[in-house]
């Protein structure tokens, strides 16, 4: 169990980072019971302080939460009862015995090869590829994906179906919803080909 904590726009102290570190401890030994990795960031604002917490468990769930306050210890407790609601949330999930099938899956974003007739990057209307990641691909029910979109925070989940093997995506829509695409559903088998 390894919590690293940083600062942006300011240095944490000793204290801060002995409460953070058990107000994370707390929260995840009461509701999971192996190990975890996690990242904590303190940033100063200018109406307070933002906590970001980013915790990966043993079992391949991502956990994240965000808090505001104008106090940093406050914006802690705020970020750590995030991350108890949705463990308390998905605890029996959580805590299911069953083991995810993971597969290997390069999944990078390249950019494409400069070309002497094009503006320079500054001046292009296209956007410049900034990150790159590698990641497993996990085999996941749709019902489990939301799950991981939900605890995680994230935009978006690429998981391999556990109903048909084929890719799918979970999404978190603009309006709070949580969106499903599936190429291989029976609707698409059935359009005609262009």
């Amino acid at each position: 169990m390894q919590v690293k904590i940083t600062g942006k726009n300011l240095d944490v102290g000793v204290a801060m980072r002995e409460q953070a570190t058990q107000a994370l401890d707390e929260v995840l030994t009461k509701h999971f019971d192996r190990g975890y990795d996690g990242h904590i960031v303190f940033e100063r604002t200018r109406i307070g302080f933002n906590v970001e917490c980013v915790v990966h468990l043993d079992s391949g769930v991502r956990l994240q939460s965000h808090a505001e306050a104008p106090e940093a210890r406050t914006a802690l407790e705020l970020a750590a009862e995030k991350l108890e609601k949705r463990l308390r949330r998905y605890r029996r999930r959580l805590k299911e015995h069953h083991p995810v099938r993971v597969e290997d899956a390069l999944d990078r974003v390249l950019a494409a090869p400069a070309d002497t007739d094009e503006e320079p990057e500054g001046d292009s209307a296209n956007p410049v590829v900034v990150a790159e990641t590698t990641s497993p691909l996990p085999t996941l029910t749709v019902g489990e994906a939301v799950m991981r979109l939900d605890l995680g925070g994230q935009q978006f989940i690429l998981f391999r179906s556990a109903a048909h093997g084929g890719l799918n995506v979970v999404y978190r829509r603009k309006d709070g919803h949580i969106g499903w695409l599936d190429p291989n559903s029976a609707a698409v088998a059935d359009l005609p080909a262009r």
